[in-house]
């Protein structure tokens, strides 16, 4: 082989590690989501504490458009990889190369904070909804919505992702995103907290706490939550 064909093979190889590399994770895709349109793709990365990207991915509200929620009902969330950015309705052909950003799932959460975009914290957040079986390579994952879940007008959610420990390194995953909630009622005083994990100051139990790791304690579907 010349030089010449052995140089294109290796910039070849280099171009589709590097796409790979850049490509191969997941992120929440809605037009309610935070930094859509400033990060693009750059929403699949995950939390890094100390970079732009935390917390909820560096992101602050920079649309108006929101994600309904129906207290009693279901949603579904579509998660791509970072690939199908700008091309969703190809997502699953676009992410079928990159299969292993699954990590083998994990459990992705649905939390509130009713709080304004902003004054929330990354300790205002409550768990209000789980699916153990996320991500796949369906693409859109539904999620049960608790009966009693408070409404609001302007609320910000967040989607979090801790992947399977047999596929990744310790690391989570975050997008956040407006939201308001409909045919609820109350106050939310109580349900599972958000916890960090895999970022400095985040929860260390000694243990991978995927969202489907039975000794977290948070359950498949609708959360429990404790409303006034």
């Amino acid at each position: 082989m010349s030089f010449s064909m052995r140089l294109f093979v290796l910039v070849a190889f280099v171009t589709i590690m590097m796409m790979t590399t850049c490509q191969g994770h997941m992120m929440m895709s809605h037009p309610s989501v935070w930094g859509r349109n400033s990060q693009k793709w750059e929403l699949q990365n995950p939390l890094n504490s100390g970079t732009r990207n935390w917390f909820m991915h560096g992101a602050k509200k920079d649309t108006n458009s929101q994600l309904t929620l129906r207290a009693g009902g279901s949603v579904t969330i579509p998660i791509i990889c970072g690939g199908a950015y700008g091309q969703e309705g190809s997502a699953a052909s676009k992410c079928r190369p990159f299969a292993s950003a699954l990590h083998k799932g994990g459990g992705c959460a649905l939390s509130i904070a009713y709080k304004s975009a902003n004054s929330v914290t990354k300790d205002d957040f409550t768990i209000f909804s789980v699916n153990y079986d996320c991500p796949n390579s369906g693409i859109n994952i539904p999620f049960r919505i608790p009966s009693n879940l408070p409404s609001c007008a302007d609320c910000v959610c967040a989607w979090t992702w801790i992947p399977n420990e047999e596929s990744s390194t310790n690391e989570m995953y975050m997008n956040g995103f407006n939201c308001k909630v409909e045919g609820g009622s109350g106050r939310l005083t109580g349900g599972p907290k958000l916890t960090y994990f895999a970022v400095p100051g985040g929860r260390n139990p000694g243990f991978r706490p995927r969202y489907n790791q039975p000794r977290t304690g948070i359950k498949n579907g609708a959360q429990t939550l404790q409303v006034q």
